[in-house]
């Protein structure tokens, strides 16, 4: 989806909230074209800071109740060990996720992730957020132009 074709803000969840789950929460801030709409960490002190931080009622320390939200999609930002398992869970439940790098442990796990995506339908993008940026964009281009 482009950000012009988004009638409405897209109902978002995070599931971990270190470092980089902060910086998506402050991205999806950001946008204006997002509502954080429910956090998820095992780590109280970071489920209150960041609650109280973007104005989110709805915290979980279990990822399994944030899937139980209304959300359109999810970015998973938990250990790197975790990520098929919780991937996985937001693909059945009918979520779109973002997922960190890297995408998981091993290719069968990433194989896993891959036929849940195409099973339940849903976008799984792998956070490789640079590939976006004017500098890799252009270096596509002149791959392209050969």
């Amino acid at each position: 989806m482009k950000g012009s074709d988004v009638a409405e803000k897209l109902k978002v969840g995070i599931v971990g909230l270190g470092a980089i789950g902060t910086v998506h929460a402050e991205s999806f801030a950001a946008t204006g074209q997002a509502e954080l709409a429910a956090i998820c960490d095992t780590d109280a002190a970071k489920l209150a800071a960041a609650g109280g931080k973007f104005g989110v009622a709805k915290r979980f320390a279990d990822y399994r109740e944030l899937l139980a939200e209304d959300l359109d999609a999810v970015a998973v930002c938990v250990g790197n060990a975790l990520h098929r398992e919780v991937a996985v869970a937001a693909l059945e439940a009918g979520r779109h996720v973002l997922l960190e790098k890297p995408m998981a442990m091993n290719a069968a796990e990433a194989a896993d992730i891959a036929a849940a995506a195409e099973k339940a339908g849903r976008t799984l993008q792998v956070a490789m957020c640079h590939r976006h940026a004017a500098e890799p964009q252009v270096v596509r281009k002149y791959v392209q132009a050969g």
